[in-house]
């Protein structure tokens, strides 16, 4: 991982992962939401941030990108007199995982604990 390099992460469903190299110091996070599903429907949000890694502490970080689906978070839905569709859904980056290490099987709410929800 260079410097200057630049990763993408698209929506895939499932939680991605990349480590980042000794030698990098900082990362700089840019992370959009997702549109909604209806034609109508707002752009999604953009956040940036910076983050100084830690170099004693793990240099893997969990990415999720959302999808149209409303997710974690995400945009509130369309009901309107042409039918409904979901909201945007939430891009999330954390340094930990869940506990079951999928953030989206909320039958378990793992991706609600509190040290993965504290490390974003």
């Amino acid at each position: 991982m260079a410097a200057d390099k630049t990763y993408t992460f698209n929506y895939t469903g499932a939680v991605q992962t990349i480590t980042i190299p000794t030698n990098i110091k900082r990362v700089y996070i840019e992370a959009y939401g997702s549109k909604g599903a209806h034609p109508n429907s707002g752009a999604g949000g953009k956040s940036t941030g910076e983050y100084v890694l830690d170099p004693a502490k793990s240099r893997t970080l969990y990415i999720y990108c959302g999808g149209t689906t409303g997710w974690n978070g995400g945009g509130i839905g369309y009901n309107g007199i042409y039918g409904n569709a979901a909201g945007g859904g939430a891009s999330d980056v954390r340094l930990i995982p869940a506990s079951s290490g999928s953030w989206y099987d909320t039958s378990h709410s793992s991706w609600a604990t509190d040290a993965s929800l504290l490390s974003r």
